[in-house]
């Protein structure tokens, strides 16, 4: 069966969730760049709300048909239910805040951008292979038009003469680094996605690109995280590197040639920057095992939301829609992605989550009929690993990566039923894309 997903409505789907996808990194970026409140509040507002209006639309015109695959009516009911006790539970919380109406909707719409996130990969589901093609070039031209306007405020030789990462931070603002390194872990499920489905040399480029950009923000900020979610696009592409037949290999030895000759030329210009700053990420990644698990940053935070909440209650029911507390990160996140549901939801939100991914990992490795059995496998363990690290919340566009794990085998098995043009870029068997697997 092949859904037609091309009339006006289902178009305003699509054009809604770009243009919301789009304003939610202009308004991370007015945020960082400290435009006034009412410029980035209402950008985030009006993204969250496209993105939103995608969803209503998607669900409206192919409801009955979506809620036919079990696995997405039980995760995407278990989503409502549980956005839908936290907005109970929040009340407390809009009668409490004192910052006027707008002040209490931007404050919303951190917890409203988790939950559109969550399902706008049910959206991206139906792209064509042009679309996904122009999808990514257009990803390509925001990085480096972004890459443009802050790498010149990052000195490389100032970075390595600190004695911690702090230094960077105040030379660069946190701001900054945030939307960097925010970019760099956006692109990595995107530009595996586009890999598997697009198959052409901007869908093979990019993600070379996205390892060598995701290596230079974890050496440059000494960041753990990113060095491992560079080490987990590098194995996906290895396992499909795999799969292709000698002669497909060519354009990949290119690249990676290319990618070693731009970071060893980058090493021997910068090489006494590089030896300090690679030691100080190197001290941080082992600075776990000495200082020990109970005093990382990450586990400390946990124990401080758990010493501080002020009921046993909110363990079950967490705090609700528009939260914040003093002895969480930021006030209304916490660092710990498992912790942060807690925190917003409970440990019931939490456990069903993970259960969730859980189950994704174990469907791509039992089940051969599944389409692109490696992308799921994939995008479903990213998920499940950055979220006992990352807090994967809120409004920014970064957190589109949980929906992508999250619904990880329905997106796949949705994309292999949306209209492909038959190209030679877009093989197809019995009227199925071919599966990386």
């Amino acid at each position: 069966m092949t859904i037609r997903f091309r009339d006006f409505q289902d178009r305003a789907a699509l054009w809604s969730f770009f243009a919301g996808y789009g304003l939610g990194w202009l308004a991370w970026w007015g945020r960082i760049s400290e435009w006034p409140a009412i410029a980035f509040n209402g950008m985030q507002i009006l993204s969250v709300g496209l993105l939103g209006l995608a969803i209503a639309i998607l669900f409206k015109r192919r409801g009955r048909w979506l809620f036919q695959l079990r696995s997405l009516r039980i995760k995407v009911l278990g989503l409502l239910f549980f956005f839908g006790l936290m907005a109970i539970v929040g009340i407390p919380n809009y009668l409490a805040h004192d910052e006027g109406l707008f002040g209490l909707l931007g404050l919303l719409t951190i917890d409203l951008g988790a939950f559109v996130y969550y399902l706008s990969p049910l959206v991206l589901a139906f792209l064509t292979i042009s679309e996904w093609r122009r999808f990514l070039l257009a990803l390509i031209a925001g990085t480096l038009l972004l890459l443009y306007v802050t790498v010149p405020d990052m000195d490389v030789a100032l970075a390595a003469s600190f004695s911690d990462r702090s230094g960077v931070f105040m030379t660069t603002g946190f701001g900054l680094y945030s939307i960097q390194v925010g970019l760099a872990a956006a692109l990595i499920p995107l530009s595996a996605i586009g890999l598997v489905l697009v198959r052409d040399k901007v869908s093979t480029a990019l993600p070379v690109f996205v390892i060598g950009l995701a290596i230079f923000m974890a050496v440059y900020y000494s960041k753990r995280q990113g060095f491992l979610e560079a080490m987990f696009l590098i194995a996906f592409i290895g396992a499909f590197w795999a799969t292709l037949r000698p002669s497909s290999r060519q354009w990949w030895t290119i690249m990676a040639a290319t990618l070693g000759a731009v970071l060893a030329l980058s090493t021997i210009a910068y090489q006494a920057e590089f030896n300090l700053l690679l030691d100080r990420l190197v001290g941080r990644t082992f600075e776990i095992g000495q200082v020990g698990l109970r005093e990382f940053d990450r586990m400390r935070e946990v124990r401080q939301l758990w010493e501080g909440a002020p009921a046993p209650a909110l363990y079950l029911f967490g705090h609700g829609l528009a939260a914040s507390a003093d002895y969480v990160f930021a006030r209304t996140t916490v660092h710990s992605g498992v912790a942060n549901l807690v925190f917003k939801g409970g440990l019931p939100l939490a456990i069903f989550v993970v259960i969730a991914l859980v189950h994704n990992l174990w469907t791509a490795a039992r089940t051969s009929g599944l389409p692109y059995r490696g992308l799921v496998f994939f995008l479903s363990a990213f998920v499940l690993v950055q979220l006992f690290y990352a807090p994967l919340w809120g409004y920014v566009p970064t957190v589109l990566a949980v929906g992508l794990g999250f619904f990880a085998p329905e997106f796949a098995r949705l994309s292999v039923q949306a209209p492909v043009p038959k190209t030679k870029r877009a093989k197809r068997s019995n009227g199925q894309k071919v599966a990386f697997s």
